[in-house]
Order: structure tokens, then C-alpha cells, then sequence
């Protein structure tokens, strides 16, 4: 045999024989402005998401803007009390940049929690419902204004449902009983996996190619009342009500320069949110990085911060640390700056921070 012809072949065998699991994660960005801004400037932010190389992005769908009143026929997208003009638009978009997104549905109706703010649970099947209809118009086939709408296969669960933040109540108070005085235990590992199994069953009825992706965990380790749940102690929480997991995602943003937290959410503990999910789950599942990041200014919601040039230089040795086994997916969070969160590659007003140019390297 050749010689050339005899390399080909073997390299070829032993990228056959390579597990896929070891292949390099892809990298994504997620723009948060376009949760809230109008339809008509997404063309604009979807260009942009396209000129740092990615992809594929993230994009949260907040529930209350969509059915601000309850629907009907809640599993249908054509019910009219649906207001989907902007996410429409959003996707529409970033289908014409060639760029594929995961969304993360979460926040709810006061229609659907009780009257409440949108951190409250809601009504698991109401949101189950609603999993359905965003599966369902946005399967590939769906027409809108006599145009088919894009394609979405990735599904992420809520967001940070361990945190009271984004999820309410965390925990709840047992009544004394039986001699034990009243206690305070965690709630949120039960509402969350029963929100999981109704809208995994939900999604894939009317999606059976649709990923489910389940977690989407804020990086704490910290169970205190009333405030949060730590990673492992909210996945260990779900196990007596077994729901199902196709796959995982956690929220990494370390304390310290890459590769030196030791933390459970950090890239030292990847293996570790990994194993958690597999005894979960009762196999391997993938494992997406929806956030993760450093935020270059003061933010209310985390101490730790760096400079702007600490940040370029962090960004790529940070990717890198997270490019584990079984890691598919790694989102940094966010495209710009915010008060809020400010860890974007381009400042409040727009212009390119040094973690612009590092960012784009480490996608090429």
C-alpha cells in the first residue's frame, strides 16, 4: 500500500476510534440584549454576534412577554393570546448569519405562579405546555406570515433554578411534627425535577429530535436557607423524584485566575458536576457551559473581578480549561456590557474591549 494512502487510512481509524466525547467543545456567545430589545434592531445585534467567528449562541425566552395572558390552547403557537412577534424576529435574524442557537425558557406569567413575580414556580404543566408551543413553532416546518420560521433542537430547562434570584421558593418550612420542632428544608431540587419531567415529555411529544437540556446552574456551592442550594446538594436533591436527563448544563464563573479555583462550580470541578449528573441521570450526559466569563467592572452579584486586560488574557486559558471530556458546548456570557453584568467583549457604549480580539482567536 502507498505510503500516503497508508497514513490517510490510519488517521482516519483513529479518528473513528476517538472517543467523541474528547472532541472540542463549541464556543458560542450569548448577546442579552436580545431578550429585551425590539425586533427590528436584531438584525443589527445578530450581526454582530457573527463577527466574533461563532456559531451558535444562547437566547433566553422569557415566558411572561410571550403569554402575557393564558392561552387556550396553550400547546398551540396559533393561539392568539401568543405574542411572538419579537422572538420571531430574534431568530429570523440569526438564521440569516447562519447562526444556531439554544434557548433557555424560563420566568413566568402571573397567570400561571399564582400571581406572584416571575421568579416564582409556576404551574409545571402550564410551563410544560408552553415548552411545547416554542418546540413546535420553532421546528424547522412552522410557517409564520407565509415564511418558515428557523429550527431550534436545543432546549434548556430554566435558568439557575438553585438561586432565589431566578427561582422561588428555594426552600420551605416544615411544620413541627411528632416532637420535631418546625425546620426549614430545600425546595427547589423538588419543583424543579417535576418542571423537568413534564416538559421533557411535553417537549419531545411534539419534538422527538429536540434535546432537553437540564440544570442550568448557578455557580454556588452554598446551600442557605431561603437564598440558594449549592450545585451538588440541589442535583442530589432531584434523586428521589428520578427525572429524566438527556443532558446537563452548568453556570462557571470562576473566583480566582483559570486554573486555580477549587471550587465545585469551577473548571477544577467539572469532573465532579459531571459524576453528580451521571449518578442522576444513571448514565453519561453532556455537559453544556451556558455561562461563564469575568467580569471586568463592578456588578452587585459577584465580588471577584479583574481588569480588562486580566480579562483578555484569562479569556482563552479559561476555554481552554473547560475544553474537558464530555463538555459540548461553552457560552460566554455576555456580548456587552451591562451594569448589571459586566463581562461582555464590548463595553456600554459598544466599543471593542482587549477580550474582543482574544475572544475571536480562541473561536478561530
Amino acid at each position: 500500500m502507498p505510503r500516503p494512502l497508508a497514513l490517510l487510512l490510519a488517521g482516519a481509524a483513529l479518528a473513528a476510534a476517538a472517543p467523541s466525547a474528547y472532541a472540542r467543545p463549541i464556543i458560542a456567545v450569548q448577546d442579552d440584549r436580545l431578550t429585551t430589545w425590539s425586533a427590528e434592531r436584531a438584525p443589527a445585534r445578530a450581526a454582530l454576534i457573527a463577527s466574533t467567528g461563532v456559531r451558535w449562541t444562547r437566547v433566553d425566552v422569557h415566558w411572561p412577554e410571550i403569554a402575557p395572558r393564558r392561552p387556550r390552547a396553550p400547546r398551540d403557537p396559533a393561539d392568539p393570546a401568543y405574542r411572538w412577534e419579537r422572538l420571531d424576529g430574534v431568530m429570523r435574524a440569526l438564521q440569516a448569519r447562519g447562526i444556531r442557537v439554544l434557548v433557555s425558557i424560563h420566568r413566568s406569567p402571573r397567570w400561571a405562579n399564582g400571581g406572584r413575580s416571575p421568579q416564582y414556580a409556576p404551574n409545571p404543566h402550564h410551563y410544560a405546555a408552553f415548552v411545547a408551543a416554542v418546540g413546535r413553532r420553532y421546528s424547522g416546518r412552522y410557517v409564520a406570515d407565509g415564511r418558515r420560521l428557523p429550527r431550534i433542537g436545543h432546549f434548556e430547562i430554566w435558568n439557575e433554578p438553585n438561586i432565589a434570584m431566578f427561582l422561588r421558593p428555594q426552600w420551605t418550612r416544615e411544620p413541627a411534627r411528632g416532637g420535631r420542632p418546625a425546620r426549614w428544608t430545600p425546595a427547589s431540587p423538588r419543583l424543579y425535577a417535576r418542571m423537568l419531567r413534564l416538559a421533557t415529555a411535553s417537549l419531545r411529544a411534539v419534538r422527538p429530535d429536540a434535546l432537553v437540556i437540564a440544570g442550568a446552574l448557578a455557580p454556588t456551592a452554598t446551600t442557605r436557607a431561603n437564598v440558594s442550594v449549592g450545585v451538588e446538594d440541589f442535583i442530589r436533591g432531584m434523586h428521589p423524584y428520578r427525572p429524566p436527563v438527556r443532558a446537563a448544563s452548568q453556570h462557571i464563573y470562576p473566583g480566582a485566575p483559570p486554573g486555580r479555583s477549587r471550587a465545585l462550580p469551577s473548571e477544577h470541578g467539572v469532573p465532579r458536576i459531571r459524576a453528580l449528573w451521571r449518578s442522576l441521570a444513571g448514565r453519561a450526559v453532556p455537559l453544556y457551559i451556558t455561562e461563564t466569563g469575568y467580569t471586568s467592572a463592578h456588578t452587585p452579584y459577584r465580588d471577584y473581578r479583574v481588569t480588562r486586560r486580566q480579562q483578555a488574557a484569562y479569556l482563552a486559558p479559561l476555554l481552554r480549561g473547560l475544553a474537558q471530556p464530555g463538555v459540548r458546548m461553552v457560552v460566554w456570557y455576555n456580548l456587552q456590557d451591562h451594569d448589571l453584568w459586566p463581562a461582555g467583549l464590548l463595553d456600554e457604549r459598544g466599543r471593542r474591549k482587549p477580550s474582543w480580539a482574544a475572544f475571536r482567536r480562541a473561536v478561530r
